[in-house]
């Protein structure tokens, strides 16, 4: 978890095609919640895991 001023690209490993992220932990386990792509219609939700 290293970020370099002026070397962000160094570090970006992938870009994930979603509007207006939130991360949120329950019960020990972290979340991904986001606006549904183009109808902007309904949140989606997906369980991270961190490798």
């Amino acid at each position: 978890m290293m970020f370099g001023i002026d070397q962000d690209d160094e570090y970006l490993h992938t870009v994930l095609p979603v509007a207006a992220p939130g991360v949120v932990t329950f019960e020990g386990q972290q979340y991904i919640f986001a606006l549904n792509a183009h109808q902007l219609d309904g949140i989606r939700c997906a369980r991270l895991n961190w490798v």
